[in-house]
């Protein structure tokens, strides 16, 4: 399945690069205190504005990279993310991996790339953000996707997968499979339509519905 694109107004947190790896490992929420982060000189930083906080598995984000350097704007990227994490309980950390960056901006100059990433110094902290695209063909960064609006203002993108179609499923716009447009009929029909007929991808085998239940369909030799 194609990960989901998710649009928030603002969610942030800080990080760290990792030796020799593209990821960024986030830090503890205290490490916003004190930076240019819009919420850098709140005393407690609510959870909810916490990018951990809002996103899951299989869900891309836009995001702004972000480093300071003496207190003065150095270095941003811009590009697409994906969260995940590591370990459970107390050991439990999240990451999040740079899939590809849309523009890297140094001083007064934005440059745009071809998807390559932005060296980051594991010395620093870095501050992310997630970012609203403002230019219409950046929402076009994955391919066979198409742009839609969940939310008022939030541009999301869906990446169609094959054989699917689009459609809303709860209450989200995406790409609906084979299984999935099958619990949509059961859902809203309690049962299919006698007559039926559907693929059993585990028995790799037709079936017949016959108003009571599904039975494979055996076809005849000549």
């Amino acid at each position: 399945m194609k990960k989901k694109m998710k649009a928030i107004t603002f969610a942030t947190t800080a990080a760290t690069a990792i030796k020799n790896s593209d990821d960024l490992e986030i830090l503890g929420i205290e490490h916003l205190r004190g930076t240019k982060s819009p919420l850098g000189n709140s005393e407690v930083i609510p959870e909810q504005f916490c990018i951990t906080k809002r996103f899951t598995k299989q869900e891309n984000f836009f995001y702004t990279a972000t480093v300071y350097e003496n207190g003065l704007f150095d270095t941003q990227e811009i590009g697409v993310a994906e969260l995940y994490s590591k370990g459970a309980g107390k050991n439990k950390k999240f990451y999040i991996k740079r899939e590809k960056s849309l523009y890297i901006i140094k001083g007064t100059l934005k440059s745009k790339t071809r998807g390559e990433l932005c060296d980051f110094d594991s010395n620093q902290v870095i501050i992310v953000e997630t970012h609203i695209p403002e230019l219409f063909k950046d929402l076009f960064v994955k391919p066979n996707s198409v742009p839609c609006s969940i939310d008022a203002h939030l541009p999301t993108i869906v990446e169609i997968e094959e054989n699917c179609l689009l459609g809303r499923l709860n209450n989200i716009i995406q790409s609906i499979d084979q299984n999935e447009l099958w619990s949509i009929l059961l859902r809203n029909n309690k049962k299919p339509v006698k007559g039926s007929i559907r693929y059993n991808n585990k028995d790799e085998c037709f079936e017949g519905y016959n108003g009571e239940r599904w039975r494979s369909l055996t076809w005849g030799e000549k």
